[in-house]
């Protein structure tokens, strides 16, 4: 996935921002990274979204409320859903707001 990220960095499609979520008892910053699509990635993410088949436009919404959920809740339903408690997600985003977009 790295070299995926790069590349996208290189083309201008998204960006990435450190953001401080914290400190370690030796007052080190606890940072994580957040990608960000720029406006270059929203045109081009918009143009491929139009020509995908509704059931797939479908699908997308129906994880929305995933995206939105934090970190806690996220890892809590699938250990509901699924039995077992996942390991925690990395602390990076790939975040997109839906209602920027719309």
């Amino acid at each position: 996935m790295k070299f995926e990220v790069e590349n996208l960095i290189m083309l201008g499609f998204i960006r990435v921002e450190e953001e401080v979520v914290g400190l370690t008892e030796n007052d080190e910053e606890v940072t994580r990274r957040v990608y960000r699509l720029t406006p270059k990635g929203k045109d081009t993410a918009k143009k491929h979204s139009e020509k995908l088949p509704k059931e797939i436009k479908n699908a997308l919404r129906s994880l929305k409320r995933f995206n939105e959920m934090p970190l806690k809740k996220l890892n809590d339903y699938c250990w509901i859903m699924y039995g077992k408690p996942h390991k925690p997600l990395p602390l990076y985003i790939l975040e997109e707001n839906v209602k920027e977009a719309r």
